[in-house]
């Protein structure tokens, strides 16, 4: 969104001055739990696939006791980690049991030997080998928890190249049944659970946060909020027509959000602790949310777990919008982060806004926000929750053009940016979906998203891409769907309006 521009070196303090400074405090007493039960799991996985490929090795059925065995040290390592203190809870000897039962008894099923001796020496190898990967994974997984810090990239990166050349060294060494399968062992049964143990021992002590869940009851902003007004019935702008020709009358309208990507958003508590922040543009940023304490209401389970920041690297990473959502629905504020990093032991940002979801009130003049036009973004999110479950989008959606001059209401922030000179449209323009288009031609959930462009219209909140429309990850998406029916609509179906 705002990137650094002339504000280059700034950018470059900052970062190097975050680098210098950078403390590392001991783990909080959840952490070093959480990191404790992590690497325990892991340790039972290799253990509990350990038993299995002994017993294709020796062409016997798995030993029970082996399996025992493994089970009751996982029992008393999750039992030790919990007598000392600390846990945020979760993370219980039996709910972790059944995933890994579930995990082994898959695993098993897809390694199984052909019955020949080779057949049964590839087997056991590449069952060692996926317990290796598991255990690895959640050590990664546990250091990071340690160190209150995102996940280490390079941990992961190494893991996956020497899973993967196990695999292929037991396909050149033997004749296996089943050849090449490394990818689909640790996307299929790996992956899976390490996401379950991951989020069934928190590593902090975050209240109730929900991510992209359903927003249904909340009223964001007044009715007669811009974002909610119905424009179905507007004047067509007298520019109308040059507007349209630049931003592209072929081109073709883009979901930028799927069932991985998108832009999240985190609803918490009105109890989440509030987190400092420090802002790149921190003359135009609000640092607390009137009557509440300063701060932003980020759970520590953001730092290190992806999917809470736009980007989908846990803490934010260093590149990209890195968009942070948060929705306190108890004291109805919305807060929002552009340039989001937790680095150093701390959160910064390039800008921050704290919206009041009661009120119409914009941003100060010339001031941004998370966005560049100095709105909010959530409101113009495309929702799973409002698509698949009521049916219904009852606000304008946010889109992006290539470039921008300038802004109109009920934008307050001018990012002049891109190519066209004067050509260029101003942000917060809005355009509506012409009536010519029929909602009943397109799947259900575009449908939904057709009839919400003609009643409502998108409004033009940053620069980036022509016609790109934006929206939260949700696993319901069908991604190949929802591009090829959103495909079929272009620049020459929009009109602008006043």
């Amino acid at each position: 969104m705002i990137g650094c521009g002339a504000a280059g070196a700034l950018c470059a303090l900052v970062a190097a001055l975050c680098a210098a400074g950078r403390v590392h405090a001991a783990p909080a007493p959840a952490a070093r739990c959480a990191a404790a039960k992590l690497k325990a799991v892991g340790g039972a996985a290799s253990g509990l696939l350990g038993c299995h490929a002994s017993a294709m090795k020796r062409s016997t059925a798995v030993d029970a006791a082996c399996l025992a065995k493994r089970h009751a040290k996982l029992a008393a390592a999750l039992a030790a980690a919990a007598a000392k203190g600390g846990c945020a809870g979760g993370g219980g000897a039996g709910s972790i049991a059944g995933a890994l039962d579930g995990f082994v008894a898959g695993v098993a099923a897809a390694l199984a030997a052909d019955g020949t001796p080779d057949g049964r020496r590839c087997s056991a190898a590449k069952l060692a080998a996926t317990g290796a990967k598991a255990k690895a994974k959640l050590a990664c997984h546990a250091r990071a928890a340690a160190a209150g810090a995102a996940l280490d990239a390079r941990c992961s990166a190494q893991l996956e190249t020497k899973f993967a050349k196990a695999f292929a060294t037991a396909d050149r060494r033997y004749a296996c049944a089943v050849e090449g399968d490394a990818a689909a062992i640790g996307a299929g049964y790996v992956d899976p659970l390490v996401a379950t143990v991951v989020a069934a021992i928190p590593a902090t002590s975050d209240g109730v946060v929900t991510l992209n869940g359903s927003l249904a009851g909340l009223q964001i902003f007044p009715p007669d909020n811009w974002w909610n007004r119905d424009v179905s019935t507007a004047a067509v702008a007298a520019d109308s027509n040059a507007i349209i020709d630049y931003i592209g009358r072929t081109k073709p309208l883009h979901p930028d959000f799927g069932t991985t990507f998108g832009i999240p958003y985190v609803e918490v508590e009105g109890t989440q602790p509030k987190v400092p922040m420090t802002f790149l543009y921190d003359d135009e940023s609000d640092h607390g949310a009137p009557g509440l304490p300063p701060g932003y209401p980020i759970p520590e389970a953001a730092r290190y777990v992806p999917g809470y920041i736009e980007g989908g690297v846990a803490g934010g990473g260093a590149s990209g919008d890195r968009h942070l959502i948060l929705v306190d629905r108890d004291h109805g504020f919305l807060f929002e982060i552009y340039a989001a990093r937790f680095i150093g032991g701390v959160w910064q940002g390039g800008s921050g806004a704290i919206f009041d979801l009661g009120s119409n009130a914009r941003r100060p003049e010339g001031w941004t926000s998370a966005d560049a036009a100095g709105l909010a973004i959530l409101p113009g999110l495309v929702r799973a929750d409002e698509v698949f479950e009521a049916g219904v989008i009852e606000h304008a959606l946010r889109f992006t053009v290539r470039g921008t001059k300038g802004y109109v209401y009920p934008a307050s922030h001018d990012a002049t940016s891109g190519p066209g000179g004067d050509a260029r449209p101003p942000l917060g323009l809005r355009v509506r979906l012409k009536p010519s288009v029929d909602p009943a031609a397109f799947a259900a959930p575009a449908a939904v998203i057709v009839r919400a462009m003609q009643k409502y219209g998108l409004i033009l909140a940053d620069n980036g891409s022509d016609w790109f429309v934006s929206g939260a990850p949700d696993p319901r998406w069908n991604d190949e769907l929802m591009h090829d029916e959103l495909l079929r609509i272009t620049g020459d179906d929009f009109e602008v309006v006043e």
